[in-house]
């Protein structure tokens, strides 16, 4: 992700929204906040199967300052 964020950033596309499917929540969101600071919208589900039923767990999230809209979809937070 880091790759293609640069990427964007060199073509001078800025991104107001993402779907992310994290393996991992606190790098991925590392990684997006890094990335994309001026998110305004955020879609998240766990990627893969092991967390259908149990859930994926979130202890924290970066300080967005612009979202205003948040979807999540299989975490434990």
């Amino acid at each position: 992700m880091i790759y293609f964020a640069e990427k964007l950033k060199q073509a001078k596309i800025r991104m107001r929204c993402l779907d992310l499917y994290p393996y991992n929540t606190e790098k991925a969101l590392e990684q997006a906040f890094s990335s994309f600071p001026d998110l305004t919208g955020m879609t998240m589900r766990p990627h893969g199967q092991e967390y259908f039923w149990s859930g994926l767990d979130m202890y924290s999230f970066p300080k967005f300052t612009k979202m205003d809209t948040l979807m999540l979809d299989g975490f434990n937070i």
